[in-house]
């Protein structure tokens, strides 16, 4: 049974500490976990208290590394599941670990879903189906983003949002000839989401000659 020979600082992180055990393996755990799992030198480590403590071992470090993921800039749960899982922790944990999240309100993605759409439009006028593009890639539950949607999926709403975008891309297009700057504004308002009944009365008001 292996015991505790040593617990030193861990380099950089002055909450967390190295314990080093007698078996040559050295476990990171924040000082709060070590003096709950009251450990010290010369303590014996059972095969259950050692697995407890590899287990809060990679929980802790995966709280980090989300707690840094979020907080510089808001994260859907599949956002953050995705990024702990590239960095190698289990399942098992990263559930736990948004379990947390959600307990202390670091996640909400109907939240996330509104402040998304609102932000998004307001800097970049798109239609409806971009957006929702956007918020699925992002993971975000359908009937989250329908709810989010809803204030902007209305004919009116979509045609001022079109046009608001056709204004600042006929800024850019301006030295082309009208034909062309025709058929790039509604390639642009394609890819922008709007659909053809939003785009033709954008172009007929921007073109009078269309055909």
């Amino acid at each position: 049974m292996p015991h505790v020979q040593e617990i030193g600082p861990r380099k950089g992180k002055p909450q967390w500490q190295k314990v080093y055990l007698s078996d040559g393996s050295v476990i990171e755990l924040p000082k709060t976990v070590i003096l709950q799992q009251q450990l010290w030198v010369g303590k014996q480590i059972g095969a259950a208290d050692l697995e407890t403590l590899h287990y809060l071992s990679e929980y802790y470090r995966a709280q980090e590394a989300a707690l840094h993921y979020v907080g510089y800039k808001a994260r859907t749960e599949y956002q953050v599941r995705q990024h702990l899982s590239k960095k190698g922790f289990e399942a098992s944990v990263i559930d736990q670990v948004i379990a947390f999240l959600h307990r202390y309100r670091y996640l909400n993605d109907a939240e996330f879903a509104q402040e998304f759409t609102r932000s998004y439009l307001k800097r970049k006028p798109s239609g409806y189906y971009r957006v929702r593009y956007e918020l699925r890639r992002r993971g975000i539950a359908e009937h989250l983003i329908e709810a989010a949607l809803a204030p902007f999926e209305d004919d009116t709403r979509q045609h001022h949002l079109a046009r608001e975008a056709a204004l600042r891309k006929l800024r850019a297009l301006q030295h082309k000839p009208a034909a062309k700057q025709r058929q790039l504004l509604i390639q642009f308002l394609q890819r922008r989401g709007f659909t053809w009944d939003t785009i033709r009365p954008i172009i007929e008001e921007l073109f009078d000659d269309l055909q």
